[in-house]
């Protein structure tokens, strides 16, 4: 089913359009100032981050636990929303029916 023709995706593909866009222009931003410190002589933001993730390792732990709740929550989606994601998941024909 199209996202055009359910009024269960209307908005669906803008709201990923635009965080698609959001990533993309943080990633960006990351990649110029990475050749801004390149060019300039300083230490990167990698290296930066390496540093700081090991001095203030329960900021670091923390982090990680609300990106994968994050993750299960999205990867879960399914569960909760069977309107949704059973308009796109192929069906299954019983054995012994045409």
């Amino acid at each position: 089913m199209s996202t055009a023709t359910s009024p269960n995706l209307g908005t669906y593909s803008h709201g990923m359009a635009a965080v698609v866009a959001f990533v993309f222009a943080v990633l960006v931003v990351i990649c110029v100032l990475d050749l801004v410190c390149a060019v300039r002589g300083w230490p990167s933001l990698g290296y930066r981050l390496q540093q700081w993730s090991r001095t203030n390792w329960l900021f670091v732990a923390a982090g990680l636990l609300i990106l994968a709740t994050l993750e299960t929550h999205f990867a879960g989606n399914c569960i909760h929303y069977t309107s949704v994601c059973t308009d796109t998941l192929p069906t299954a024909t019983p054995i012994g029916t045409h």
